[in-house]
This record gives structure tokens, C-alpha cells and sequence, in this order.
């Protein structure tokens, strides 16, 4: 090196300690505002740190500088963005730094210690976008550029669209940076007044930008914990993901208070949850693969998709249910406002089985093959379409099958659509439903039945119009509703049911069947109920006779059915009627 470099150099040197050592003197004492003592200082400090996070910065409290042992600038009441509203906001910004961000034109901090930082941010304007705001920017720079990070009672107010805000305060944390380009984190926060946990170490980034990162959040209210073990990339992240919950209706009802969601979805409390899967985001949205669910003594897996450009959130899932415990949930789905937090929560398409199906309800005959295909209604976004639905029992060896919409109802979900069943057996399948006790009928009654109406299903009743189909060999038409619950919990019927041939008195050999007099009686219905149903057939067989143009208006009463018989070739009477042994 030659003689007039190292003069130079050591000029500078000279000159820059004497200038530091100068500022010091000036501005390390306490309770002096930089502003007071050095305003072209101050200014300076103020627009290199406006410089660094690419944002207007005004500082309404004292500037303060200290150089030793280590240079230090701190700065109260801190406001980095042109909107008060969305701009980033500290108490107290402290940043550690070197002599040569003194010397030199930029700031590149050492350390930073933030405390009372307030940030708000939007989603983006497309579904899934980040945030890019300058004050998200700046915060950016002053929580992810610093290797050794303190933040004390931060908030974070989060906008989810649609009107929904996640609000995260009393925001405590730590970052430090490790040896090799790593980093680890430590902190607590609290959601909707639900205190979280977290931690995360971060490995360095490689020559692809791709860093090891393994974390878990953990929500001190309801037992949940979150862990994630995988990788980031640019772009998005890829690894596996392990939740836990000691209940799950408590951890949805904590998710819904954090969304703000009016209602949580209906989730059945009390019951454990764990789901485990490889979760896989980029800028094509996000997959969850090998996903596996138990939800008490349930077991599922599956598989779920999003996409940032779909409806609904874009999200589209799979899922196997295998056994499927129905009760909990249909009791869980029950609750008030439970239908639209229901219909709220599903996906945009869903793809639905389970081998078998246990309903909790004694009365109901085991279900199989449970096949369901639903889809978020493009037009109006409100009911959602059910393009199949399948489901099995082998209570008369039936099957059920339906396509049409479901939605909110009075009182809860409904459905509007066509319903196909088909039973080898309906002796089987009343019997299902009646303690295991068979109907007494001829041989080769209550067989085979197959019909086909346009239904509306609602919680408490069912309408079935434009009736056709076959049953025990005969041609069928009409129309039958039924309702049932209410305060009495109750049953009742209604409906014309034509037939072209109907053999009565093959419907009457049971000792609960009386046929006389042109009335018939049934005894043994379920309980509490009642109704009135006509039952109508060109030809027919009635107390050994083939008659023409048959009309039976049945009247339901509690256990009973009682009817009138009327046809072409003999006048019915019209004297009230009672069967043998009642009273």
C-alpha cells in the first residue's frame, strides 16, 4: 500500500472518530432529544431510516443516539406509512447498529427492540395475495432483516375479507439469529382472548432460497397444538403438519371467535381431535395429501385442495369417513344457527363416503355405503348443489338415492330434489324400524318396492310429489307428506297413493288387521301419531271379491288406522266402526 493511501485512510479514521466522539458528546445525555442538540443529525437518521423500509416515517417523541459501547438510535412514537390508519406504529423503536451505518448511507440494524408496535393489515386485492403495503413492508424489514429481534405487546390486526378480522395482541416475542443463516423464534400472543404459544427454528437458506423449518403453535385454551416440520420455499412452504385437540367443539368454537364467524360450525364437543397430513402451498394455492382424521372413536382420511382463484375459498376435499359415528354430529347440528354455520363451512366441491354409518337413534335401521357429492351453487353461492347421494341399509336390502339442493330451511337444513328407493323387502325394512317385530301380511306381501318423487325435505316434515313406481308388482302414483316432532314430538301423514290393482285383503291377515263391513282396522303403529291418507285402485280384491274403481280413506289415530271402503260395486256403510277388543 502505498504512502498516500494509508495517509488517507488514516485521515478519515481520524476525522470520523473525531466526529463521532463529537456527536457523543453532544447528544449522550439524558433526556436530550437528538432534535435539541443536532437537527441536521436527527433528520438524517430519520430519512436513512425512511430510505431502508421504503416508507414516510414521522417520529412524534424524543430521537436519542448513544454510541457507546455500541451505537444504539432509538425513537418514540413512531409512525412509518402516509395512512395513520394502516400505517405501522411503535411506542418505542430501538435499533442496535454499527459504526459504519454512522459513516455510511444506509441502515442495517444489529439489533431491534420494538415496543407497543401496532400494524394493520388487508387482504389482498385477490384471494390469497400478501399484503403489500409500506407499513407491511417496513415491518418487514425491521422484524425479518434484524438478527436479534424483541417485540413487547405488539398487536396485529388481521383483515380476512368478507368483513372478518383476526385481532392478535399482547404480541411478546424473540428472534435471534444462528450460526450458518438460521434463526429461532419464541413467543405468546392471544387470539379472540385465547392465549397461543409459539415456536419455530428456521435452518438457512440454501442455494434454491429453500430453508428447513420446524414450529408449533400451541392454544393454552381447549388443549390445541399445531406442529409443522418441513421446508420453505420461495413462494410457499412444504412439509407435515400434526393438530391436536382435546376438544374438538371447543377448538371450533375458539376458530370462529378468532374469524369472527356469528356461529361456530357444528362440531361435536367433548371429543378429541388429531389430523395429520403432507401441506404443500405455492402460488397455486395449497393441497393437503395423506390426510388422516380421528374425531373420537371416527376415523377418516382424505384429502383437501385450494385454489385462490375458486369459489368459496377454492377449496375442494375428499374424504373417506370409513365407520362413521353420524350421532354426535346430527345432535351437534341440531343447535341453533348450526345449518348456516354448517353450510358456511363446506367446501366448494366435496366428495363424501363412509362404509358403514351409525346414527345414535335406536329407531333407525344401520346404514352402509354412504356416498355424497356436493357443490358450492355457482350462481347464487347460498344453497349448495347435491349432485348424488347414495346410501345403503341392509334392513330390506334398501337403497336410497336423491340429486337436487340443499340449503337452510326453517329450523335447520333441508333438501329439494328427486329421491329414488328400492327395497327387496319392505316387511324388512318396517320391521328395522319397529323393534325387529315383522308385519303380519299373506305371503309375498310387502316385497319389493321402487319409487321415484321429487322431495322437499325440511327438520321437520317431507313432501313427496309426482309419486311413481312399483310396489308388490302394482303401479304407483300420487303424492304423501309427512311431518313429525313439534312439542308433542309427534307423527303425521297425508296423501293420495293410487294404485292399478291393490289385493286388501292380502294386507289384513295379521291379528292387529280387521276387515268387515266395509271398514278396515290396523293396530300397532308407532305411537303418537295421526293423519289421513286415501289410497285409491282400478282393480282390486276386498273380502274375497274382485271389485272396480276402489276408494280407502284411511284416518290415522295414535296406534291406530282406521278406513272406509268404498268402490264401484257395493256401497260402503257409513256407521262408525270400532275392531273387536277396542275401546
Amino acid at each position: 500500500m502505498s504512502f498516500a493511501r494509508i495517509a488517507i485512510t488514516t485521515g478519515v479514521i481520524v476525522v470520523a472518530g473525531l466526529a463521532a466522539a463529537g456527536v457523543a458528546g453532544a447528544v449522550w445525555l439524558p433526556g436530550r432529544d437528538l432534535r435539541e442538540v443536532s437537527p441536521a443529525t436527527a433528520q438524517s437518521v430519520v430519512g436513512r431510516l425512511a430510505d431502508a423500509t421504503g416508507a414516510r416515517v414521522s417520529v412524534a417523541g424524543p430521537i436519542t443516539l448513544r454510541l457507546f459501547p455500541m451505537p444504539e438510535l432509538g425513537l418514540d412514537e413512531v409512525l412509518i406509512g402516509d395512512d395513520p390508519q394502516t400505517a405501522f406504529a411503535a411506542d418505542h423503536l430501538s435499533m442496535g447498529l454499527g459504526f459504519g451505518d454512522l459513516l455510511g448511507g444506509g441502515l442495517s440494524p444489529r439489533r431491534v427492540v420494538l415496543d407497543g408496535p401496532r400494524l394493520a393489515l388487508e387482504e389482498g386485492p385477490e384471494a390469497g395475495a400478501k399484503p403489500t403495503t409500506a407499513a407491511a413492508s417496513a415491518a418487514a424489514f425491521l422484524i425479518a432483516g434484524a438478527p436479534d429481534l424483541t417485540i413487547r405487546n405488539g398487536i396485529l390486526d388481521l383483515g380476512l375479507g368478507g368483513g372478518r378480522r383476526v385481532l392478535l395482541d399482547g404480541v411478546e416475542a424473540e428472534s435471534q439469529a444462528l450460526t450458518g443463516g438460521g434463526r429461532e423464534l419464541a413467543g405468546r400472543m392471544s387470539a379472540g382472548g385465547v392465549p397461543i404459544l409459539l415456536e419455530m427454528r428456521l435452518g438457512a437458506a440454501d442455494r434454491e432460497g429453500v430453508r428447513a423449518v420446524a414450529g408449533r403453535a400451541t392454544l393454552t385454551a381447549g388443549g390445541a397444538a399445531v406442529t409443522y416440520d418441513g421446508r420453505i420455499l420461495p413462494g410457499g412452504f412444504d412439509g407435515s403438519i400434526d393438530l391436536r385437540a382435546g376438544d374438538a367443539g371447543v377448538l371450533a368454537g375458539l376458530v370462529s371467535d378468532v374469524s369472527g364467524a356469528t356461529t361456530p360450525p357444528p362440531v361435536p364437543f367433548g371429543l378429541p381431535l388429531r389430523l395429520t397430513g403432507a401441506l404443500k402451498v405455492d402460488h397455486t394455492g395449497a393441497r393437503l395429501t395423506r390426510a388422516e382424521m380421528s374425531l373420537g372413536d371416527s376415523r377418516a382420511e382424505g384429502e383437501l385442495a385450494w385454489a385462490p382463484d375458486g369459489m368459496a375459498g377454492g377449496v375442494t376435499a375428499r374424504i373417506d369417513l370409513g365407520r362413521f359415528d353420524a350421532g354426535p354430529w346430527i345432535e351437534a347440528a341440531a343447535a341453533p344457527g348450526a345449518a348456516a354455520a354448517l353450510l358456511g363451512a363446506l367446501p366448494a366441491n366435496l366428495d363424501l363416503s363412509a362404509a358403514s354409518v351409525a346414527t345414535g337413534m335406536a329407531a333407525m335401521p344401520a346404514l352402509s355405503d354412504l356416498a355424497v357429492t356436493l357443490k358450492r351453487d355457482p350462481r347464487t353461492g347460498g344453497d349448495v348443489l347435491m349432485p348424488a347421494f347414495s346410501v345403503e341399509s341392509p334392513a330390506g336390502a334398501t337403497r336410497l338415492d336423491a340429486e337436487g339442493r340443499v340449503g337452510q330451511r326453517a329450523g335447520g337444513l333441508g333438501f329439494d330434489g328427486i329421491m329414488t328407493l328400492e327395497a327387496r323387502s319392505v316387511s324388512g325394512l318396517i320391521a328395522a324400524f319397529n323393534g325387529g317385530e315383522q308385519p303380519a301380511v299373506a305371503p309375498g306381501r310387502l316385497g319389493r318396492l321402487a319409487l321415484r318423487a321429487t322431495a322437499a325435505l325440511a327438520p321437520g316434515g317431507l313432501g313427496l310429489t309426482d309419486l311413481s313406481g312399483t310396489f308388490d308388482g302394482a303401479e304407483v302414483s300420487g303424492g304423501l307428506s309427512a311431518a313429525w316432532g313439534g312439542p308433542d314430538q309427534a307423527w303425521r301423514l297425508g296423501g293420495r297413493v293410487a294404485f292399478d290393482r291393490l289385493n286388501l285383503d292380502a294386507y289384513m291377515t295379521g291379528r292387529d288387521a280387521v276387515a268387515e263391513a266395509d271398514r278396515i282396522a290396523l293396530r300397532g303403529l308407532p305411537a303418537h301419531g295421526g293423519g289421513r291418507l286415501r289410497l285409491e285402485a282400478g282393480e282390486a280384491v276386498w273380502r274375497g271379491d274382485a271389485v272396480r274403481d276402489v276408494r280407502v280413506d284411511v284416518t290415522f289415530d295414535d296406534r291406530m288406522a282406521e278406513g272406509v271402503v268404498r268402490h264401484a260395486d257395493r256401497a260402503a256403510a257409513t256407521t262408525p266402526f270400532l275392531p273387536r277388543g277396542a275401546s
